[in-house]
Order: structure tokens, then sequence, then C-alpha cells
């Protein structure tokens, strides 16, 4: 039982009820995060867990089936709401859990509080060969403040992509939520190569759980823009991004695989970032050295951001 903690479920309550931290906004201390939206939660839970929240602190639980992991998602609010909150939910949970907690998404500074605290650095790999999930490589986050006219040298990525498929595909501002169109696409076109069984399951899980979200949650700062072939009008890519005061936060981005044609559509969902005045774009953590890589070098003005997945053992 959780004494004294607030718990709710997502799929009743797909959004923290008035009074809770989200009217604060989405810090973790004071560190701002990646994925201020609810559908950042609802994807990692897979449509399942709890809203756990208590005076000016929230963390979503959830069992991941897919890792057989019971996972703490991301906390936000003050620093010390943060940590009395967790520390009562380990608590609560103390014999009563059959495996190792996990908290994830978790700020250095956070990190550092939990080791005092007996977290450490989990002791398998998430899923296959990424040993953090997404946050086995930093964040990358664009600065876009001149992307109209993708002059100078860390566009070059871009306009070369351009120049090659300018022709062929355009990018388009289009309606939430996605269709079922949108999710046949993903999942046909997906790098199943690249895949293990558990990695394709966990991957068809997300996307069903993204184009559930859309239809379930608050999508009033949500943009989807779709990438389309000018010769047939065929689909050929889907994005969501989430805007949040100055930044846009990436959350799906699945297109055809072709040479430049990554390159091409997130140009052109950058020119869309930029005519509505937001000058950064978090495009998140990646699993893979190639994912980290592209993100990282497509695009000079950049910074980075690392998150922390934690574990607390004999719990």
């Amino acid at each position: 039982m959780l004494h004294a903690i607030s718990a709710r479920l997502i799929s009743s309550f797909p959004t923290l009820p008035i009074g809770s931290p989200l009217e604060i906004g989405r810090y973790q201390g004071h560190s701002v995060t990646h994925g201020v939206d609810d559908i950042f939660y609802w994807q990692r839970a897979r449509e399942n867990g709890f809203w756990i929240f208590e005076g000016e602190a929230a963390i979503v639980a959830s069992h991941r089936w897919d890792v057989k992991r019971f996972t703490l998602i991301r906390p936000i609010g003050k620093t010390v709401a943060i940590h009395n909150l967790l520390k009562k939910i380990t608590a609560s949970l103390h014999g009563m859990a059959t495996e190792n907690i996990v908290i994830r998404y978790c700020s250095p500074p956070l990190a550092s509080y939990l080791r005092t605290l007996g977290w450490r650095t989990p002791s398998r790999p998430w899923s296959g060969n990424a040993f953090q999930d997404d946050e086995t490589f930093p964040e990358v986050i664009w600065r876009i403040h001149n992307a109209d006219s993708f002059q100078g040298t860390a566009y070059r990525y871009l306009r070369q992509a351009e120049t090659w498929h300018r022709n062929r595909y355009e990018v388009r501002l289009g309606d939430l939520p996605l269709t079922d169109h949108d999710v046949d696409f993903i999942l046909t076109t997906a790098p199943k190569a690249r895949l293990n069984v558990t990695e394709l399951d966990a991957f068809n899980a997300f996307i069903h759980a993204t184009a559930s979200g859309t239809k379930h949650l608050n999508c009033s700062s949500l943009r989807v823009l779709r990438l389309f072939s000018r010769e047939d009008d065929s689909l050929s890519g889907v994005s969501i991004v989430g805007y949040h005061r100055n930044v846009a936060d990436g959350y799906l981005l699945s297109h055809k695989e072709e040479p430049r044609l990554a390159s091409f559509f997130l140009a052109g969902i950058i020119r869309h970032i930029r005519q509505d005045g937001i000058h950064l774009f978090n495009l998140g953590g990646s699993e893979d050295s190639h994912l980290y890589d592209f993100k990282h070098w497509s695009f000079g003005s950049c910074s980075m951001r690392s998150t922390q997945m934690m574990e607390l053992s004999n719990v």
C-alpha cells in the first residue's frame, strides 16, 4: 500500500490532476527535461501504469512486460519533494517487489543523490545491446536560430538532403490523432532486420501506445508532420513533436529507408518549428552509436544532455 501517496491509473487519468506538479512545469529540480508532454510517459509506460504524486512531485510507475522490469519513469517536481516521494515509494514496495526497481531519466544531480540511498547503475542491459535504452547515449539538442536559409557549416548535410529530395518529397503539417494508415506505414517500414524478436515486440508496442496516446491525451501542444511523395502523394514519413516554451521535443520519427531522406524530413520539420518561433529541437537520447552519430553529426549547432537509469535492489 502506498501510504500518504496519491495514485491514478494513467489510462483513466491521462494527465496529472489540478494541483499537481503539472501546473508548475515539467522540471526535475532545476533541470529542464526532455518530454514535457503526457505522451512521453504514455509511450514509455505502454499505456499501463500509475501517476503517483504527493505535494510538489510526481512520477509514473509501470511494469514493463517486455523487459520484465518494475519501472519508475522520470520524476518531476521540486528536488526535496522528489526525494521524499521516492523514499515513500521504495519503502512501500519493500518486500513486495519480485525484481529490482529501475528509475529512468534522472538528471546527474538526482542520480548522485540516489546513489547515497543505495541506487546504482543497472546490473543488466535494458534490452539487447542498448544497455540503458535511449539513455545509452545523450540527448541531442539542435539550435536552429538561422534555419530560415539553412546557411552555414552547421546546415550543410540538411542542404545536401534538400538538394537531393526537394523535387521528390514534401513535408506537410497534419492533424492528430494518428490514423490506422499512419500506424500501418510505420510498422511495415520499420528497420526490422536490425531488431530481434523481443525488440520488435517492444517497438510495435511503442507505436501502438503512441497512436493510442494521440487519441486519449491532451495533444494541444503536439504537432504531427508527414512526409509525402510528390509523384503519387503516398505517405513516406510520420513525425510527432511537442512544443514547450522555446523547445520542440521529438517523440516520433519514422520514414522510408532511402539515402538522406531522414535528413530531408528533419529539414522540413525544422522549417515548420522555426516558423512557429521555436529555437531548440530536442531529438532525445539514443539506443546505439549509429543513431547518436546521425543526430550529432547531421547538425553542427547542437548540445548534449545526459540522463541516467538507476536500479535499486533488495526491495
